[in-house]
């Protein structure tokens, strides 16, 4: 029920304007909502993002990655599990000009074991900043390459699978990693593997759907979107008044000045939702 239908001495016909009112507005703003959940969530396709992002995580493995793992004669004893394959290794400090060999192995959806365009995206960005780095030096191998030698490549990888897989990519680190949906971000797990030590360093990016550079993305390339919710906040704006010059003229009396108010409130508040709505469906996902 709702409250001009309350106040005593609205006649009927104000009543029925008030109703088909509240209805209109409610289709807009339904309206508003559904554009905005049409467009929902997905994996981010920004270059300038996903660049951003590429250059994060190198940084964080050259981060983890503090020390070279140096075949010798004596040293710690690192490799796979079998023990009869574990070499004396010297860990020693990177010095300037040290730079080791990684290609980019696939990257896959979680729970999915086809190609998506988000996939090959971030194998080539990772490439590119991988091409920056000052310790890893990328090496390119294409799908077709990969395919030549899938029957040298396990199904999984492991601390006892991870040397077949530099042995057939032909680098001494490859990089690897999975990705998925969490919540309306996007989760990025980066594996970074010594294919001779069969050992890992992981790297984690959370990629929001809020980020700074999305948002100068969308408010860019969105700017109609920013011209419609304004005209139609101008729009809700012009219809109040309307209505505060008609239906609700009358109550500025002393008498339902507390019910004027209240509907004054209400008008707020509906084009501040209004608004609010309009500006998720321009800067939203």
């Amino acid at each position: 029920m709702f409250l001009y239908q309350e106040i005593p001495g609205l006649p009927a016909k104000s009543k029925r304007f008030a109703s088909y009112s509240s209805s209109f507005i409610a289709v807009v703003m339904a309206l508003i909502v559904s554009v905005s959940s049409a467009h929902a969530s997905g994996y981010p396709a920004s270059t300038e993002f996903l660049e951003s992002t590429a250059r994060h995580i190198v940084a964080e493995l050259e981060k983890k990655a503090e020390f070279r793992y140096v075949g010798a004669d004596r040293g710690d004893y690192f490799g796979p599990a079998d023990a009869a394959r574990k070499r004396p290794y010297l860990k020693i400090p990177w010095q300037a000009g040290d730079r080791e060999s990684v290609a980019v192995y696939l990257f896959q959806e979680r729970g999915t074991t086809s190609r998506s365009p988000f996939a090959e995206l971030m194998e080539k960005e990772l490439t590119l900043a991988l091409d920056s780095s000052t310790k890893f030096m990328p090496v390119t191998r294409d799908e077709k390459f990969l395919a030549m030698h899938k029957k040298e490549i396990a199904p999984t990888i492991d601390e006892r699978t991870a040397p077949a897989f530099g042995s057939a990519l032909g680098a001494r680190y490859f990089l690897t990693g999975t990705f998925w949906l969490e919540g309306g971000s996007t989760i990025v797990l980066c594996s970074l593997w010594d294919a001779e030590l069969g050992v890992e360093l992981n790297a984690q990016r959370l990629l929001s759907s809020w980020d700074p550079i999305l948002l100068k993305e969308r408010a860019s390339k969105g700017w109609w979107k920013a011209l419609l919710g304004l005209g139609v906040v101008l729009g809700v704006g012009l219809f109040f008044r309307l209505l505060n010059r008609s239906v609700c003229y009358n109550l500025r009396c002393r008498e339902n000045k507390w019910a004027y108010a209240a509907l004054q409130i209400i008008f707020a508040l509906v084009i501040l939702a209004v608004a609010g709505l309009a500006g998720l469906w321009w800067l939203g996902p």
